[in-house]
Formats: C-alpha cells, sequence, structure tokens
C-alpha cells in the first residue's frame, strides 16, 4: 500500500488525491512510480543497517529520478489538453 507521508517528504505536493484524471494511462503510471518511491525507505535502511553504503547511494538516486519522473508526469497530466 502506498505510504503517503513517506511520498509526501521526498515529492513535495505529488499526491494520488492531486494527480488529474483526464490520461488513465499516465496518471496509472504516476501512481505506481509513486508507490516505487514509498518503498525506497525501507530498502535504504536496510542498505545502512548492512553497511552498504554504495547501495545506499544508488537506491538514493534511483528515488530522486523516479521522483523527477513523476514531477514531469503530474506536469503533463496538469497542462491543458493539446497544450505543446
Amino acid at each position: 500500500m502506498l505510504d503517503t507521508r513517506s511520498v509526501e517528504r521526498f515529492t513535495g505536493t505529488i499526491r494520488p488525491e492531486t494527480i488529474p484524471t483526464r490520461e488513465p494511462r499516465l496518471t496509472d503510471l504516476v501512481l505506481r512510480v509513486l508507490e516505487g518511491i514509498g518503498c525506497y525507505d525501507e530498502c535504504i535502511q536496510e542498505a545502512e543497517q548492512d553497511g552498504d553504503f554504495e547501495v545506499v547511494d544508488l537506491l538514493r538516486e534511483l528515488r530522486r529520478q523516479d521522483i523527477l519522473r513523476a514531477r514531469m508526469a503530474v506536469r503533463l497530466l496538469s497542462r491543458s489538453p493539446g497544450a505543446a
């Protein structure tokens, strides 16, 4: 299940209830990315406990990239239909 508190901490205003729904496939993709972002915290914490800081860095970078993709998709969904 999507932990919106964790996602909000990293994405700011991107929350499932704020995503426009005029493009169902893109909306579904954004929601999946947001769910994935929420999963990174547990993996990062586990890698930190194991002392594997190379993996920690990798997971943080992957999370950052997912956040950027989610923000870009939300911007695309938010623009008016037919806008280029």
